[in-house]
């Protein structure tokens, strides 16, 4: 599950020798992101892959190794709240609700979403419209919902393909 999360695409902070003003809220995020990752870590995540090192890069640079968590409960802070460098988490789920409760419970309105991949437990919520993004504290959200994606669709044709 780690080995894909290792390659992500990584852009030179310092491609120019020198910080210039854009520059430096990179590098902010960067000591944010390595303080998220603690976080997880000291919250009891389990940690897959990644670290809060910098990549050995031959063009330098401050980047975030990709990272991904395994086993995180949706109560903790690395779950609950943002985060914009290149870290995934996975909840775990017990029923066939548990994916839609946890996309929901969020106090942002960014993209929740479920992706069911090979799972047949969750390829049902494909029919259900209860994902539900709104405008909440970090902004509308709505773009890979229902409403988000209802003025690029005309309906001509729904086949289910049993598994």
């Amino acid at each position: 599950m780690g080995a894909p999360a290792t390659t992500a695409y990584r852009a030179n902070v310092w491609a120019t020798g020198r910080l210039t003003g854009v520059q430096w809220p990179r590098l902010h995020r960067f000591h944010r992101g390595c303080r998220r990752i603690v976080l997880g870590v000291v919250e009891g995540a389990r940690l897959v892959t990644g670290d809060t090192r910098t990549p050995e890069r031959p063009e330098g640079g401050h980047h975030v190794r990709p990272t991904l968590f395994a086993d995180v409960e949706s109560a903790l802070r690395i779950a609950r709240e943002e985060d914009f460098g290149p870290v995934l988490i996975v909840i775990p789920f017990d029923d066939e609700d548990g994916p839609v409760r946890i996309a929901n419970d969020s106090k942002y309105g960014l993209a929740g979403g479920v992706s069911p991949g090979g799972c047949p437990s969750t390829a049902s919520h494909r029919h259900r419209r209860r994902l539900r993004g709104g405008a909440k504290s970090s902004g509308i959200g709505r773009e890979f919902g229902a409403t988000g994606l209802a003025q690029y669709i005309e309906y001509k044709t729904i086949a289910a393909i049993a598994a």
